[in-house]
């Protein structure tokens, strides 16, 4: 619909009202008169309906005629419309489609119920074609199908208005809301209301109140404390924030101001994160707050990570590496804190340094590594220490290993020294090491300390 239609001028001669006839073929000659009344040359258009059956009704205003059955109306060579009836008011300079109206303009097809198709002059148009589209309302082109109660169809400007229970249903995806506005021209949308963005290739769903995406720069922008979910039950992960942007070329995904990340017992906080889901990498940056609670039969824990910088290097909902980057002002920290029963503060151990890793698997500890002004300290709870003792090291680097939640082995290497206090019931003494070996393995090449079992 890209021409500049304009009112249908219709010369019924003398008719009787309620006339009925059949008819094959009907031309309406549209012109647009200027303010001398003489219509340019360049301004013809001829509107064409078929029907099985025609009818003449004379109204307050003038006539209105009716084609009804298999109705086609043709405004151009790229332009059909089918209908079960159709009225045409030249009058009103509108035409009224009913009943399985499907509408073909230059590739795209519209389906509804009902389409108003409004003329340029006609009042309500302001100068712009438009058709407005009622009931079990479908439009459809090469890449998107908006499907929705009611639309607002600008002709020449190809833009849509969509409002009522709107869907959009892309490659790979789906989006629903309230309110959507779609530029077919430049490929821009705008989505509002109770919005719902689904990425069936990342399995990420986005909940907000504004999303709105730039065809151009492949950009998508969502306001309105956006919520992000990827996964499914306790390996969910929650992202929310009060921006998000997507960047399409980059597979990277940004959301900034009060972020909260979620998962199971963990929660995130910080000024902003960078999901980059081609290198599955979760970055957070902001003076980061990670904070996990595990409880158990008799005691509950809660582990606190802080940093400059904290990488999350993830395997589908899985984490496999956090990577906590600090500075001389600000280390990489990470403390547990143990609590009985009576919440009284019963163990701790905590870990300090330039840079902190941990390499887990199942959602478990295996290895960390420690470099730059390496420090740790295991003081378990009471009941636990008459087997496990007190143990703290320090050096320029450290790696602890584990097994079943437990410290296995701590290697440290540069200016190393640390102190052991065996358990209560141990015969062996306070013990404080001090080495400068620079250069230690798990093969023994590096001052090694027990756990003290």
């Amino acid at each position: 619909m890209r021409l500049r239609y304009v009112a249908i001028t219709v010369a019924l001669g003398i008719v009787v009202l309620g006339m009925e006839k059949p008819i094959t073929s009907r031309s309406e000659t549209a012109t647009k008169a200027n303010e001398w009344g003489t219509a340019p040359s360049d301004s013809l258009i001829t509107v064409v309906f078929r029907a099985q059956s025609t009818q003449v009704v004379r109204t307050d205003s003038g006539f209105v005629k009716r084609y009804i059955g298999d109705v086609v109306m043709r405004m151009n060579p790229d332009v059909w419309v089918t209908a079960n009836q159709a009225v045409y008011d030249g009058i009103r300079r509108e035409a009224r489609l009913i009943g399985d109206v499907v509408a073909v303009d230059s590739g795209r097809t519209l389906r509804a119920d009902r389409i108003d198709y409004l003329f340029e002059d006609h009042r309500e148009a302001h100068g712009r074609p438009l058709a407005r589209l009622r009931q079990n309302v479908s439009i459809v082109d090469s890449t998107r199908r908006i499907s929705t109660y009611a639309a607002d169809y600008w002709t020449e400007d190809d833009s849509v208005v969509a409002f009522g229970i709107v869907r959009v249903s892309l490659p790979g995806g789906t989006l629903d809301s309230d309110r959507l506005v779609y530029s077919a021209k430049i490929g821009d949308m705008s989505a509002s209301g109770k919005v719902k963005l689904y990425d069936s290739t990342q399995g990420i769903t986005i909940r907000s109140e504004q999303y709105q995406w730039f065809q151009r720069d492949s950009v998508a922008f969502v306001s309105g404390r956006p919520l992000l979910t990827k996964g499914e039950g306790d390996t969910m992960v929650f992202v929310e924030a009060d921006f998000m942007r997507y960047d399409q070329r980059s597979n990277q995904a940004v959301a900034w101001d009060s972020v909260r990340i979620d998962r199971g017992g963990l929660s995130a906080y910080c000024d902003s994160v960078v999901y980059d889901s081609g290198q599955e990498q979760l970055t957070l940056y902001g003076s980061p707050q990670a904070i996990q609670r595990t409880s158990g039969d008799t005691a509950t824990t809660i582990s606190e990570t802080t940093g400059e910088r904290i990488v999350l290097q993830l395997d589908g909902s899985d984490v496999r590496e956090i990577r906590i980057f600090g500075t001389r002002a600000h280390p990489a920290r990470a403390i547990a804190t143990e609590f009985d029963r009576s919440r009284t503060k019963a163990g701790e151990r905590w870990i300090t340094g330039d840079e902190v890793v941990f390499h887990t698997r199942d959602d478990r500890v295996e290895r960390l590594e420690i470099f730059g002004q390496a420090r740790s300290r295991n003081a378990p709870a009471p009941s636990a220490r008459t087997s496990e003792g007190i143990n703290e090291a320090s050096g320029d680097t450290m790696v602890i290993t584990f097994e079943d939640n437990r410290i296995r082995k701590v290697f440290l290497r540069g200016g190393v020294e640390g102190l052991f206090r065996p358990p209560v019931d141990s015969s062996a003494v306070d013990t404080t090491v001090t080495s400068e070996i620079l250069a230690p393995n798990e093969q023994g090449d590096g001052t090694m300390v027990d756990d003290g079992n």
